[in-house]
């Protein structure tokens, strides 16, 4: 569901500014979450305490979005999400500052050796890391908050309520870049992530309508199965089932774009899967 999503979305970034994409697949998937809510729970609408926290992890979410989507914007989608799953190592690092959790020398090892993986695929050389590279491993960062708030223990929500006030999140905060982007401009010299943010809001023809419809139920889909997943399993059980995200991507790019991945992206996404998976299978272990 989700590698669909970003490959119509890379292709609607080239018209439309991000905050307008996430704003109307929000106001699409709002009112489809809202009567799942209202059919399926019982209290569906809980305590200012709950609220706060749903609403902090929606935009979490939302901020991660944002980075990942001007990235797509730009480089390969193949690139943009091997890098994303740089995810599990801040996860990692959320549980020492958070949690006080203590790590062994083989995560830490695992860590150094998915950040190198990173590195492979950005390919710094004399001139710099590669700035807009470093916004989908932004992007990871906030997900991963996310996924630590998902598994909170005081977060006692149903998944269609969680995500229904993610939405509500997406929606609030779009609108709020949206009018603050409006009071600066970019042109056609403005590097492509720039235009992106900036863009003004485009009305809709037909076809990109049924697309923004497309990815608004897309994303309630996505979102619903995703959140019973971490609130039911495990994460090491679920860490194979969510890199493979990485094949639909390879698979999506070269039916779409015809892209095939750099040899670079594909030995990173290599190391950074394996130390992924180690490390969310470590912790689980430790957890027993």
């Amino acid at each position: 569901m989700f590698a669909l999503q970003d490959v119509v979305i890379k292709d609607m970034s080239q018209g439309y500014p991000v905050h307008q994409i996430i704003v109307l697949r929000a106001a699409v998937g709002l009112p489809i979450l809202l009567g799942i809510v209202l059919v399926t729970s019982k209290y569906p609408f809980l305590g200012t305490h709950q609220v706060g926290l749903m609403l902090l992890r929606g935009g979490l979410m939302f901020f991660a979005f944002v980075l990942f989507y001007l990235a797509l914007s730009t480089l390969p989608l193949t690139m943009v999400t091997a890098l994303f799953y740089t995810g599990p190592f801040f996860m990692l690092l959320f549980s020492i500052v958070l949690l006080g959790e203590k790590v062994s020398l083989s995560q830490w090892l695992a860590v150094t050796t998915g950040f190198l993986g990173a590195l492979i695929i950005l390919r710094p050389d004399r001139s710099g890391f590669n700035l807009i590279g470093m916004l989908p491993i932004l992007a990871a960062m906030f997900y991963a908050g996310c996924q630590v708030l998902t598994r909170h223990k005081s977060l006692q929500a149903t998944p269609a309520v969680m995500t229904f006030y993610a939405n509500l999140s997406f929606i609030v905060l779009g609108l709020v870049v949206a009018i603050t982007a409006s009071f600066f401009s970019a042109d056609n010299q403005t590097p492509l992530p720039t235009q992106f943010l900036l863009r003004d809001w485009v009305f809709p023809d037909i076809n990109d309508s049924m697309l923004f419809i497309l990815i608004g139920v897309i994303m309630c889909i996505g979102f619903l199965i995703s959140t019973y997943a971490y609130k039911t399993t495990r994460v090491n059980r679920l860490a194979p089932f969510e890199y493979s995200m990485l094949i639909w991507v390879i698979v999506l790019s070269y039916i779409v774009w015809s892209e095939i991945p750099s040899r670079n992206v594909i030995i990173g996404s290599v190391i950074i899967g394996a130390s992924g998976l180690y490390v969310l299978r470590y912790e689980t272990r430790e957890e027993k």
